[in-house]
């Protein structure tokens, strides 16, 4: 579904990265419990992480120049 709704260069990519990467945080911060990420203000996550997740989503005009 997510990969349906990305438009642009490398769209089923980026989606699978997005899903990666909310799988692996999630198993990380509440399987794992590394404590970095269990212990962490939810706000700061939100400012580390949502840079990241805009640019997959919104994709970038460089992935598909190489």
């Amino acid at each position: 579904m997510l990969r349906a709704a990305l438009r642009g260069a490398l769209a089923p990519q980026r989606a699978a990265l997005v899903l990666s990467l909310v799988a692996g945080f999630q198993v990380m911060r509440q399987m794992v419990g590394l404590s970095a990420l269990a212990e962490a203000d939810p706000a700061e996550l939100v400012t580390i992480l949502a840079p990241i997740f805009q640019q997959l989503i919104a994709g970038d005009t460089d992935l598909a120049d190489g």
